[in-house]
């Protein structure tokens, strides 16, 4: 059963990597007092992310500690604007993750190989082929995905050749196969875009925004609650208070085996962004994350205990 679960330990780390991601690229707007989508058209807006986990996973009484450091570059450039919604190109220009225990690296800096036994290189091959792709997205002015409008495209460029994927990366398959799924796509999207409230507020004023992130099978429901701490003419200053939970009590499939989220956290974000533009300015986050992991296969149960302490830090870059 423990070689069962070592197996497993890299999908569900890059699991926890792709919802820190989109935990904490917070990318808010703003225009007067009115907190919604008002960017350049044809202009390319970026920003860069970084994360610091500490994670401690207990198994048959064995404590396992964990570093994961992740960084990422997102852009997005608008192409057209209209009453209700707006379309954008939106590119994930690189994702990468290292990890302390087991020492690996997944990146999309490298072409890795998707005809590998090795789940590392297939998981590089995917990250490099969705780092190349530009997704057409339509959005609301609250920052949410509407569609991804040519997701079929996209989705069977990064998919191709996992259908004869071997060894340790056909076990894996069904965590690689949804980092390409419209729903784990828009979830990561999401995670960069919406926090937006698109309506007018003023210092002092509260709003809340939920979205949910499926990276890996995996759904997190994902809720902050937000003030809008200080507006100047050049600046707004937000606070907010960030909600993880699972999505849903439903046990998801990994290789045979069952396993039931049952990992949830609280934290803190503060931001800056500019107000003619709206684009982040700077923004951190801390959050801890606590809870257990379910997992039943081979006519047996185990139950893993899980702590985690986030730190991340956004910027915008030009």
């Amino acid at each position: 059963m423990e070689s069962f679960i070592n197996q497993n330990l890299l999908i569900m780390k890059t699991i926890l990597s792709a919802i820190i991601l989109s935990l904490f690229c917070n990318v808010l707007l703003a225009q007067s007092s009115e907190l919604k989508y008002n960017l350049e058209k044809d202009k390319v807006y970026r920003v860069k992310a970084s994360s610091v986990v500490d994670q401690k996973m207990t198994m048959q009484g064995q404590e396992r500690n964990t570093e994961t450091k992740s960084i990422s570059y997102f852009s997005l450039k608008m192409l057209d604007a209209k009453p209700e919604f707006f379309i954008a190109e939106v590119k994930f220009d690189t994702i990468t993750t290292i990890i302390s225990m087991p020492p690996m690296t997944l990146t999309s800096a490298e072409p890795g190989d998707i005809n590998s036994e090795d789940a590392v290189q297939v998981t590089n091959s995917i990250l490099n082929r969705l780092c190349n792709s530009t997704l057409v997205v339509r959005m609301d002015y609250k920052g949410f995905v509407l569609d991804i409008m040519n997701h079929n495209v996209v989705e069977k460029t990064v998919l191709e050749g996992t259908d004869s994927l071997k060894g340790m990366a056909a076990m894996a398959k069904p965590q690689l196969v949804m980092m390409a799924d419209k729903d784990a796509l828009k979830g990561m999207i999401e995670g960069v875009t919406a926090y937006l409230p698109a309506t007018e507020v003023a210092q002092g004023d509260k709003w809340e925004s939920t979205f949910s992130n499926n990276m890996g099978g995996v759904g997190m429901l994902i809720t902050s609650n937000y003030k809008l701490k200080e507006l100047s003419k050049n600046k707004a200053t937000l606070e907010g208070d960030v909600v993880m939970k699972p999505a849903s009590t439903e046990p998801m499939m990994m290789n045979g085996a069952e396993i039931t989220n049952e990992i949830s956290g609280l934290g803190k974000t503060n931001m800056e962004v500019d107000t003619e533009t709206g684009w982040l300015i700077s923004g951190s986050s801390k959050v801890q994350m606590s809870g257990t992991m379910h997992v039943n296969a081979q006519g047996q149960s185990m139950v893993i205990p899980v702590e985690s302490m986030v730190a991340s830090e956004t910027i915008a870059i030009e």
